[in-house]
């Protein structure tokens, strides 16, 4: 049987649903009779609107530098590491020479991939699944989400409160937590070395409230507790000076930052399922966190959470524990061995169960 991951185009850079989607296919490779295909295309989906010319340009620049990557170019070369059994496609028209059927399975990662998915479905008898890592009404609104989620494909999602959505609406989801890969998070020591507040800035997604997290670490700047963020975009202008700032960090860069963050905080109103706060537990810091679904799938007993998004809540949690070492040490302790209790391999083969249990049962 063969597997399918549809992904709306190729990311030039680490982002974290294309993370989790690529070591499900590496594990799920291994599964003897199983073949796994990634297809990375944005440019031929099925959807409500075409992209627009924007859109268009960077799936372009994905695609190019996607083949440079492939074809042995250093300063391309994939961020994303597959197995060499995982078959790797770009456009949609590849499916063709496949011949899907009955025996094959479809999983659409996103609401731009849904009604793909479901088209598959439909003309080729396929099994579908729906791969829930947020509730996606940013990009193509609330209203056509819904509407995907209607659609006759199997729905896990990666975090309770995006499975509860989906009840809502009547429709029934299993849920399947991420992990996150201990190897590459080392804890970090707990000494004068780690002082600083840190946190992710993401300025083109709004729901991450990047404009509230910039005033918490300009705050913090005018009260002299050392600051650091990064993020993939340029240095945002109205961040204090005095924050260090690391645009597109390697990854041995941002383990290093992780471990000499006493605290790093999320302002997210809304994540999926917050990887980048579990990474920073990994090596060490505390967390303190917005009440957003996705950090509470996984903090509830060690993170200090704030409720919504709010400037001066944030600041003076991140100053408690800013102020008192000991505690802070404590809960990053705490939360490294919650981590550690769910392992990335873990997580993959409850994908795998649930994915291809549900295809079994139906042949």
């Amino acid at each position: 049987m063969r597997l399918v991951f549809l992904l709306p185009g190729y990311s030039t850079s680490p982002v974290g649903g294309y993370a989790i989607v690529y070591e499900y296919a590496n594990y799920l490779c291994t599964i003897p009779n199983v073949e796994v295909l990634i297809v990375h295309d944005g440019l031929r989906l099925v959807g409500p609107r075409r992209p627009g010319p924007r859109r268009i340009l960077s799936l372009l620049r994905g695609s190019v530098e996607y083949r440079l990557g492939r074809m042995g170019a250093k300063s391309f070369k994939p961020w994303a590491r597959w197995d060499p059994r995982v078959k790797i496609e770009s456009s949609l028209r590849a499916l063709n020479k496949y011949q899907l059927g009955f025996k094959d399975v479809v999983v659409a990662t996103s609401v731009e991939t849904a009604k793909t998915a479901a088209t598959i479905v439909l003309n080729h008898g396929c099994t579908g699944w729906y791969f829930l890592q947020h509730v996606e009404t940013w990009s193509l609104g609330s209203t056509y989400l819904d509407e995907t989620l209607h659609y006759p494909l199997h729905k896990v999602a990666v975090a309770p409160w995006i499975r509860d959505y989906c009840v809502r609406i009547g429709e029934s989801c299993e849920v399947v937590l991420n992990a996150v890969g201990t190897n590459g998070f080392p804890l970090g020591r707990h000494d004068s070395e780690r002082r600083f507040v840190s946190t992710l800035l993401s300025p083109g997604i709004p729901l991450k409230r990047t404009d509230l997290g910039i005033k918490v670490l300009n705050i913090l700047a005018t009260r002299d507790y050392p600051a650091t963020a990064f993020g993939t975009g340029p240095r945002p202008r109205d961040l204090d000076q005095r924050v260090q700032y690391k645009r597109k960090p390697t990854h041995k860069e941002l383990v290093s930052l992780y471990q000499h963050s006493r605290v790093f905080f999320c302002m997210s109103q809304s994540e999926g399922f917050g990887l980048t706060p579990a990474e920073a537990t990994l090596c060490g810091s505390a967390i303190v966190s917005t009440n957003n679904g996705g950090v509470e799938a996984y903090a509830e007993s060690f993170a200090k959470f704030t409720g919504q998004p709010n400037v001066e809540r944030t600041v003076s949690a991140i100053v408690e524990l800013m102020q008192n070492p000991a505690e802070a040490n404590l809960r990053a302790k705490r939360g490294r061995r919650v981590l550690l209790s769910y392992p990335p391999e873990a997580a993959a083969k409850k994908f795998a169960d649930t994915v291809l249990g549900v295809h079994a049962f139906r042949g």
